[in-house]
């Protein structure tokens, strides 16, 4: 449907509190929490779950590379990479195959979109560029995901593998799209700008050959991430006040799912049942897990054991038995990859070692306290085919895509996906510019955040004047990124092309946004 027949639907705070309150007195679901464990390293993220249960992300090793990995029974089995360091999985279909992004050498600075099918991973290829990511895949094995379409411009469109073949889905008029999830039928929802001199990204539904404009919830930018066989459709809109919230887009309605009195919020998945995961964020930035539900958004961390120490952080994706994917913290630990089962299926303790050849460290699980902890050693010494962890990247970076930098909309939220894509990877930017870019960008937030509440009050000259100095603050990160992509005698450039690319347009974009 276009842009121009998006119907809203606000959730009402008044409202939502008050079913709240009803759905606790009826007794809300509750979930037991298994830890899925590292390969030795401090992080682990996940990021999609099928209807058994497995869960596929990936995991940091005692290098600082991130793994692929494929968590089953109680086991994380590490899937490799295409001959570099690092290996990042995204989707995960009921006959356990695996998509994502896999490093093809030690010294690439690009990714390759891979098939982990029957213990192999496949590259896919690109359209012509260096760089491609895998983000779903379906039971027929169809995928969506992105890769640039040439070695110039490092432009990204969205594809659509089937068969062998990866079809480009095109864009909504502008250079530049991404495919994020999948269907049953081989419908393809992303994010694509349109041709406008201020270009903006919107949500996109690819059905029957044509890519649809979703709209936004008012505002200038939206971005749909997953889409259910009745084509629901969860993603994160702009307002009217240019701040995200997260959405669900049913029969033509994009409806607004609120924030639990949060600033911002994000919807990673949704399920056959229209269930939706994903995060509110606060005005400090932190963020906590959310399941929407019949009607009704409820803080996830409200629904595990009330000793368990863990926040979760963000939930990452459901299955129709109300599983869920999630990322949290206990104890002050780096964000670890979670699954969450509803009480009525308790997981019993057991204890496995990864079968995995090679790379697979050995993982024993303990349950404590209501808490399933999977803890993961060196390969047992017993193994005649295990291979050292290549050593060459050293950040300790993690790659989680939690769109830290959510308050700017879609547009930035981009960013933290691509950083994890093999666009701006690990390896692709210094680690002190990267912590630059970092502080700068939540010294905007924080500025644009006053701003509004400024301008709400009406406080015009105040509100423009700390719009100005988040711009400032863009231009300083784009200053900084352009002395960090020249290259001096005997001086490499800090900064990959393909990064630096991303983000001067998405810069770019977000002080357009302000100016606006």
């Amino acid at each position: 449907m276009l842009a121009g027949f998006v119907q809203l639907n606000l959730v009402r705070p008044v409202l939502l509190g008050a079913l709240l309150l009803a759905s606790r007195a009826g007794g809300a679901q509750s979930y037991a929490v298994v830890d899925l464990g590292t390969f030795g390293g401090p992080t682990s993220s996940a990021s999609a779950i099928n209807g058994a249960g497995q869960v596929v992300g990936f995991a940091s090793t005692p290098t600082g590379s991130q793994h692929a990995f494929l968590y089953g029974g109680g086991t994380m089995l590490d899937l490799g990479t295409l001959g570099g360091t690092n290996s990042l999985a995204y989707g995960v279909n009921d006959a356990g195959q695996v998509v994502g992004a896999a490093w093809r050498t030690t010294s690439s600075l690009s990714s390759r979109a891979f098939l982990y099918s029957g213990g192999v991973m496949k590259d896919l290829g690109t359209f012509g560029g260096p760089t491609s990511v895998g983000q779903a895949i379906n039971a027929a094995g169809q995928i969506a995901g992105s890769a640039q379409t040439d070695t110039i411009q490092g432009l990204l469109h969205a594809f659509r593998y089937t068969a062998g073949v990866m079809t480009d889905l095109g864009t909504l008029g502008g250079t530049t799209s991404f495919g994020y999830g999948i269907n049953g039928v081989g419908d393809v929802v992303g994010a694509a700008y349109d041709a406008g001199a201020a270009s903006r990204a919107h949500a996109f539904l690819y059905h029957g050959g044509t890519m649809a404009d979703l709209g936004t919830l008012g505002g200038q930018s939206s971005s749909a991430r997953a889409v259910n066989d009745s084509r629901d459709v969860a993603g994160v809109a702009e307002n009217a006040a240019l701040t995200p919230h997260a959405f669900l887009y049913r029969g033509g309605v994009m409806t607004d799912l609120g924030t639990l009195g949060g600033f911002a919020s994000f919807a990673n998945a949704i399920n056959g049942l229209g269930d939706v995961v994903g995060w509110v964020s606060a005005v400090d930035g932190t963020h906590r897990a959310f399941l929407y539900a019949d009607g009704l958004m409820t803080d996830l961390n409200a629904l595990i054991p009330a000793g368990s120490g863990w926040v979760l952080h963000e939930g990452r994706a459901i299955n129709d038995a109300r599983q869920i994917a999630a990322i949290g913290a206990r104890g002050g630990t780096g964000d670890h990859a979670l699954l969450l089962t509803p009480s009525s299926a308790v997981p019993t303790t057991t204890t496995t070692t990864s079968t995995t050849p090679n790379t697979t460290p050995e993982t024993t699980t303990t349950t404590v306290d209501g808490t399933t902890t999977s803890t993961t050693g060196p390969p047992p010494t017993s193994s005649t085919t295990a291979t050292s962890v290549a050593t060459t990247s050293t950040t300790t970076t993690t790659l989680a895509p939690q769109c830290q930098v959510g308050l700017f909309g879609p547009a930035l939220c981009e960013v933290a996906q691509l950083s994890a894509t093999g666009i701006c990877a690990p390896d692709s930017l210094d680690p002190r510019l990267q912590r630059f870019i970092v502080a700068n960008v939540g010294t905007v937030r924080g500025l644009l955040h006053r701003a509004e509440l400024q301008g709400a009050k009406g406080r015009l000259r105040q509100a423009r004047s700390l719009a100005k100095a988040a711009t400032g603050r863009l231009s300083a990160i784009s200053r900084k990124v352009a002395r960090a992509a020249q290259e001096g005698r005997g001086r490499p450039a800090k900064i990959s092309a393909a990064c630096r690319r991303v983000l001067d347009q998405v810069v770019g974009v977000a002080q357009r946004e302000i100016s606006g």
